[in-house]
C-alpha cells in the first residue's frame, strides 16, 4: 500500500474532526473547571494589554487592574 493510499484510508472528515474536538473541549473544560476558576481567580487584576500596529515606535502597554 502506497503512502497515499494510506492517508486518504487515515483521514478524518472536516466535520467529524470538529465535533470530535468539541467533545473534547467540553470534557477537559468539565475535568478542569477546578483549576481553571482557581486560575482565573488568581490572574485577576494581573493582566495588560499590548498595542501594536507593526513599527517599531509605536509600541504601547497598558495595565489593566
Amino acid at each position: 500500500m502506497g503512502y497515499l493510499q494510506e492517508a486518504r484510508e487515515n483521514h478524518v472528515k472536516k466535520k467529524v474532526e470538529e465535533a470530535l474536538r468539541s467533545k473534547m473541549k467540553q470534557k477537559a473544560l468539565k475535568e478542569c473547571d477546578f483549576y481553571c476558576s482557581k486560575y482565573a481567580e488568581c490572574a485577576r487584576g494581573r493582566t495588560f494589554s499590548v498595542e501594536f500596529d507593526g513599527t517599531k515606535s509605536s509600541v504601547g502597554f497598558v495595565l489593566e487592574s
